[in-house]
C-alpha cells in the first residue's frame, strides 16, 4: 500500500495528471450510482426515455468532468463548461423526474441530482469531493 500512496502523492503534485484522476474518480462513482439505481428505470410509453438515457449516458465524463475541482489555468473555460454540461443534465433528470411515478425511483433520480449539485449554482463544481481511495484501514 505504500507504493499506492506514493503513487497518489505523485499524481496528485501535477495539475493536469491530478484532475485527470479526479475526472475518472469521480465518473467510476457517477457510473456505478447511476447504473444501480437510476439507468433500469421504466421507459415512458411513448419511449422518450431512451432518447435522454443515452444522453445521460454518452456525456457521463464531461459531468465527472464538470464536478471537480481543477486549476483556472489548467481549464480556462471550465465555468462555461460547468453551465452547458450541468443545464443539459439538470434538462434530463427533469424529464426522467417527469415521467416516472414510482417513489421509490424518484427518490433515486432526486439524489442523483443532488449528488451532481443541480440545485446550486451550476458553475461551481460539486460539494461532494471524491478522493482516490489511497489509505488503509487496519484492524
Amino acid at each position: 500500500m505504500r507504493f499506492q500512496k506514493e503513487l497518489y502523492d505523485a499524481v496528485s503534485a501535477d495539475s493536469y495528471a491530478k484532475a485527470i484522476a479526479d475526472i475518472f474518480c469521480t465518473l467510476n462513482i457517477l457510473w456505478g450510482f447511476y447504473a444501480a439505481h437510476v439507468r433500469d428505470l421504466p421507459d415512458a410509453p411513448e419511449g422518450t426515455l431512451i432518447d435522454t438515457h443515452l444522453c445521460i449516458e454518452t456525456f457521463m465524463l464531461d459531468l465527472a468532468a464538470s464536478m471537480v475541482v481543477v486549476d483556472e489555468t489548467v481549464a480556462t473555460n471550465i465555468l462555461q463548461f460547468r453551465q452547458k454540461v450541468r443545464a443539459d443534465y439538470r434538462n434530463w433528470f427533469t424529464s426522467i423526474r417527469n415521467v416516472t411515478s414510482d417513489s421509490s425511483k424518484l427518490f433515486y433520480v432526486d439524489w442523483m441530482m443532488n449528488v451532481i449539485g443541480l440545485e446550486r449554482d451550476t458553475s461551481m463544481p460539486s460539494s461532494r469531493v471524491f478522493q482516490l481511495a489511497h489509505e488503509t484501514v487496519s484492524a
